[in-house]
């Protein structure tokens, strides 16, 4: 995806997750990036599994986590006014490992937190960039279209009964 579409999609999504009440409560960046975490964890276990997504079944679960995971960072982004842009990753690799690929896309969100809470925002955006890239490149190793998949996550989620702010507060909901 070219720099200025993903900019522009982040101000969307983020706008979108806040007119739903994703940022109600006091939700805090760290609890956010952690989530984006959470999204790359679940890409592994369906590598690891080699499984299908739950809501997206023509889909390959990798796949689709690392879309979800392109969302929350866009979301992130968006919030704290970040400016994606493209970058080389992981172009001295002698080896692809899909592990330690996303084990490196942790680290680059852990990254951002280190900018962040040094009060360093701005610097943030490098490793926000990187990740991103990073996503991208793992997704087109794995012979992914994350940017497809992206979209029609964001289509399904806009459907999605426990995305409501009312449903989300009921007991098993998605509080955070």
């Amino acid at each position: 995806m070219k720099e200025d579409k993903i900019n522009k999609l982040a101000t969307e999504i983020h706008k979108y997750h806040k007119s739903k009440g994703w940022w109600d409560n006091g939700r805090s960046i760290k609890t956010s990036l952690m989530l984006v975490i959470t999204e790359i964890s679940e890409a592994t276990e369906g590598e690891r599994k080699d499984l299908m997504d739950d809501h997206l079944p023509h889909r390959k679960m990798g796949e689709v986590e690392l879309a979800d995971t392109v969302i929350r960072l866009l979301d992130v982004g968006g919030k704290l006014g970040l400016v994606y842009k493209e970058c080389d990753v992981h172009k001295y690799k002698e080896y692809f490992s899909i592990y330690e690929e996303h084990f490196d896309l942790c680290s680059y969100v852990v990254d951002m937190w280190d900018a962040i809470e040094n009060k360093y925002t701005h610097e943030a955006a490098t490793p926000y960039s990187i990740c991103i890239s990073g996503l991208f490149k793992v997704a087109q190793e794995m012979g992914y279209n994350i940017e497809e998949a992206m979209y029609e996550k964001l289509k399904y989620n806009k459907t999605r009964a426990d995305h409501e702010p009312a449903n989300r507060l009921k007991e098993g909901g998605k509080k955070v």
